[in-house]
């Protein structure tokens, strides 16, 4: 109930604060109470529809900026002389998506230079146009996707009413995720919110908190101060999902080697899952490496592992090894 109590001070919104209210009265009183109850949960209803409708606007919103940004993308330019290279746009207009996808890595990384590469004819006004309508559509395309989540826990939160399973944990969670707010400046943290796209989810405070405090590390580190980080973070708190791609990110945008060692029981599945993840908003890759004690034995196999460092160092590739097989070197 203390518990409850703190959370409504999170809450901004009347008509959720409203919900909270009557949920802290559902809770405090006997469960059986057939008022009680009802009054929380048409609350609750309520507040799933004014959603609903913010979120079809929000739907209208974000095609409406997409066509913006594709029609820019598409353009061709009006200039004869670079007809040719208006060739490239002609092709692109089969798959605008992949244009898209292209230029959100590239805006990830900060690479503007990679961005002119894309789009020879551009201008810097060209670029700052569609990276402007692209940062309203993450904006908006992110809080469509997070009141999805919301609108879908709040169906299964009057579901489980109904049947008679309701818990408190389930409540908390509920308020938690609705008084959820950005922790980080877009201006600044481009890629935290593109990997919040991706990921169909705001990120934690203590997720951006920890992702600060590692990030701070590698920037120290660029201007030669000694430092370093140990954090610990719970089962599902989204180190392979949030804290890891984006640190990852941050490092290959440094001068550093970039390398990531686990337990050689999880790498087959985080592997996998981190590819995915690294390859859809930054265009990273992984090389695992696996290191046998006997292959260390010949001068010729060492040379081999040292070029194979060299090549991931130099193409930006984010090296995975258990920590048997690093003890092993």
């Amino acid at each position: 109930s203390i518990e409850l109590k703190r959370k409504i001070s999170m809450v901004n919104d009347p008509y959720t604060k409203n919900f909270v209210k009557e949920i802290i009265s559902k809770l405090e009183l006997e469960r059986n109470t057939f008022k009680s109850t009802v009054k929380s949960i048409d609350a609750l209803t309520f507040l799933l529809s004014r959603y609903e409708n913010t979120l079809s606007e929000l739907e209208v919103a974000s095609s409406n900026i997409k066509m913006e940004i594709d029609k820019l993308l598409i353009q061709l330019p009006q200039d004869p002389i670079i007809g040719a290279e208006a060739l490239s746009r002609q092709i692109a207009r089969i798959d605008k998506e992949l244009d898209f996808n292209s230029l959100l890595q590239l805006y990830a990384s900060n690479d503007l230079e990679g961005i002119f590469n894309v789009l020879p004819y551009f201008n810097q006004s060209n670029v700052n146009d569609i990276l402007s309508l692209t940062k309203r559509y993450l904006l908006v395309e992110t809080k469509r996707k997070h009141l999805v989540g919301v609108i879908n826990k709040g169906a299964i939160l009057i579901e489980d009413y109904h049947n008679s399973v309701l818990t408190d944990t389930q409540v908390l969670d509920f308020i938690e995720l609705i008084s959820i707010k950005r922790e980080f400046d877009v201006d600044d943290n481009i890629d935290y919110l593109i990997q919040e796209y991706h990921m169909g989810f705001i990120l934690r405070k203590e997720q951006v908190v920890n992702l600060n405090s590692l990030s701070n590390v590698v920037t120290l580190k660029e201007d030669n101060s000694k430092s370093s980080a140990l954090l610990e973070m719970k089962m599902g708190g989204g180190k392979t999902s949030v804290l890891l791609p984006l640190l990852a990110n941050k490092i290959t945008e440094s001068s550093y080697l970039n390398i990531i060692v686990m337990p050689e029981s999880l790498i087959p599945s985080v592997s996998i899952e981190l590819e995915k993840v690294l390859g859809d908003a930054f265009d990273s890759f992984l090389d695992v490496i696996v290191i046998d004690r006997a292959d260390l034995g010949v001068l010729k196999n060492i040379k081999l592992l040292l070029n194979r460092i060299k090549f991931d160092y130099s193409h930006d590739k984010v090296i995975v090894i258990s920590n048997s097989s690093l003890q092993t070197l």
